[in-house]
């Protein structure tokens, strides 16, 4: 079953009785661009893409804490660079099974929970500006350039179309309403604002409802 079928469905059943919960990734999931778009060649292109869709569906979107800066996968080699308990178990029986211990990794790195657990890449400042010192988990290598300094500064980067979508005009909507007229709701994704000395750096995706 591809996603377009999945999306479909949802949308669908949910047409006249219900309201979506739209999110693409949370903290047992991997990184959303990763599994869907095409890091390697259309990074930014690719975490567009996924934001358009999600914000122009009918229900209420979600937005975990990175999303808006196209943060991605890990790019993890060895077992002790993860925190899952799930990962290190499973990694255990694998190779207890004989399996190839190179082929877990590489599996780990698609889809094991880590990927979204690693910590938020505020600049290009060691560890990503999220601590003075080695946070529990490694920042992924990445942050030098997917970081929120970074992106807040250029015009055409993922957390700029995050705020265009965000700010597109909603019509008026009665509570219990999924009908025509009805749209998204923007509801606030709990993302923490971080102050950076230099400024306030809040993420853009704190938002709040607008049931009128």
């Amino acid at each position: 079953m591809n996603l377009k079928t999945v999306l479909s469905k949802w949308q669908l059943a949910l047409s006249e009785d219900g309201w979506n919960s739209l999110f693409w990734g949370n903290h047992d999931l991997p990184r959303a661009v990763s599994r869907y778009g095409n890091v390697s060649g259309y990074h930014v292109e690719s975490a567009k893409m996924l934001a358009t869709v999600l914000h122009l569906l009918k229900g209420t979107p979600f937005v975990y804490q990175g999303e808006e800066i196209g943060m991605t996968n890990v790019p993890f080699t060895s077992i002790e660079q993860y925190r899952d308990i799930e990962t290190i178990n499973m990694h255990r029986l694998h190779v207890e099974a004989g399996l190839s211990p190179e082929e877990f990794i590489r599996g780990a790195n698609e889809n094991g929970r880590d990927n979204a657990r690693t910590p938020m890449q505020w600049s290009a400042a060691p560890y990503g500006g999220f601590s003075t010192g080695a946070p529990w988990i490694e920042v992924n290598p990445n942050y030098p350039k997917v970081n929120a300094e970074a992106a807040i500064k250029d015009e055409k980067s993922i957390w700029n179309h995050y705020r265009k979508l965000i700010a597109l005009p909603t019509l008026p909507l009665s509570m219990g309403s999924t009908g025509p007229g009805s749209t998204n709701t923007p509801m606030s994704s709990c993302i923490p604002a971080r102050s950076t000395g230099a400024g306030s750096l809040s993420s853009p995706i704190s938002r709040r409802a607008k049931l009128r």
